[in-house]
C-alpha cells in the first residue's frame, strides 16, 4: 500500500511538473501576442486620428474660378466673387466718371468765359462811344469873360441814350490840388439821344471877368485856363456809360491862346 502511494504521489508530481511548464509557455506566448499586437492596435489609433484631423480640415468644394453645378456652396461663393469684381468694376467707373466730371466742368467753365468775352467783346464793338472831339474858345482877354464851346460825336454804332454834358471852364493855380477838378453836374440838366456819326455840344463861360493881374498870373505862367467836365449816356445795352475830359490853354506866341489834352483827367467806361 506504501509503495502505491509513494507511485501516486511521483505520478501527480511528474504530472505537474509536466502540465506546469506547458502553462508557462501558453502565457508567455499570449504575452508575446498581445505585445504583438499592441502595435498594431497604436497604429489603427493613429490613423483614425489622422481621418479625423484630415475631416476637419475644410476642403474646397471648386477651385478659384472652377464651375460646379453640383455644389450649392460653389455656385455661392461664384456669386460672390462675381458682386465682388462688380464692386470693383463699379469703384474704377466711379474713379472714371469723376475724372470725366471734372473734365465737363472744366470745359463748361471755359466756355462760359469764352462766351462771356464773346459777349463783352460784341458788346465793346456795337455799344457808343460819345467822346469830345473839339473845343473852342473866345473872350479870353483882359476886360472880357472867357468861354468855351466843347463839341462831342457819338463814335460808336449803335445810338446813345439820355445823354447829359456839363464844361466849366476857369483860372486855376498851376499846382492847384486834382479835387478841385472833378467835373459835378448841375442839378437841372437836359438829356437828348445822340445817333451813330452825330454830334452834341456845349458850353459855359468863366465865373468872373479876367482882370489885368489874372491875364499877367497866366502869361508868366503861375496859372492855367482849364475846361474840364464830363459827359453821360446809356448805350443800347442799357448799361450807363460815362466819360470825363480835361483841356488846358497853352499860351502861343504873347497873343494867342489853344486848348488842349490835359495830361490828366482823361478817361472814358
Amino acid at each position: 500500500m506504501m509503495i502505491r502511494r509513494y507511485y501516486l504521489v511521483i505520478f501527480l508530481i511528474g504530472l505537474i511538473l509536466a502540465v506546469a511548464p506547458s502553462n508557462i509557455y501558453a502565457n508567455n506566448a499570449k504575452q508575446a501576442s498581445a505585445s504583438a499586437e499592441a502595435p498594431t492596435y497604436s497604429t489603427d489609433i493613429l490613423d483614425e486620428q489622422t481621418r479625423i484631423d484630415q475631416a476637419k480640415e475644410y476642403q474646397a468644394p471648386c477651385a478659384r474660378d472652377e464651375i460646379n453645378y453640383q455644389s450649392d456652396l460653389c455656385a455661392q461663393w461664384q456669386a460672390a466673387a462675381a458682386a465682388r469684381d462688380a464692386a470693383d468694376w463699379a469703384f474704377w467707373s466711379l474713379g472714371v466718371a469723376l475724372v470725366g466730371s471734372i473734365g465737363i466742368v472744366i470745359a463748361l467753365g471755359l466756355t462760359m468765359q469764352s462766351n462771356r468775352i464773346a459777349r463783352d467783346t460784341a458788346r465793346r464793338q456795337l455799344r457808343a462811344y460819345v467822346l469830345p472831339t473839339e473845343i473852342q474858345h473866345s473872350g479870353f482877354e483882359v476886360g472880357k469873360i472867357g468861354k468855351v464851346q466843347l463839341s462831342l460825336s457819338n463814335a460808336g454804332q449803335t445810338p446813345a441814350y439820355n445823354v447829359m454834358s456839363y464844361v466849366q471852364v476857369d483860372l486855376y493855380p498851376s499846382d492847384v490840388d486834382e479835387s478841385f477838378l472833378v467835373p459835378k453836374f448841375p442839378d437841372e440838366l437836359s438829356e437828348s439821344p445822340i445817333g451813330p456819326g452825330h454830334g452834341f455840344g456845349g458850353q459855359n463861360e468863366m465865373p468872373r471877368v479876367l482882370d489885368a493881374r489874372l491875364w499877367d498870373a497866366y502869361v508868366a505862367g503861375k496859372a492855367h485856363f482849364v475846361a474840364f467836365g464830363m459827359t453821360s449816356y446809356r448805350d443800347i445795352f442799357g448799361i450807363q456809360q460815362n466819360t470825363q475830359f480835361r483841356f488846358r490853354a497853352r499860351y502861343l506866341d504873347g497873343t494867342v491862346i489853344r486848348f488842349v489834352v490835359a495830361p490828366k483827367g482823361n478817361s472814358a467806361s
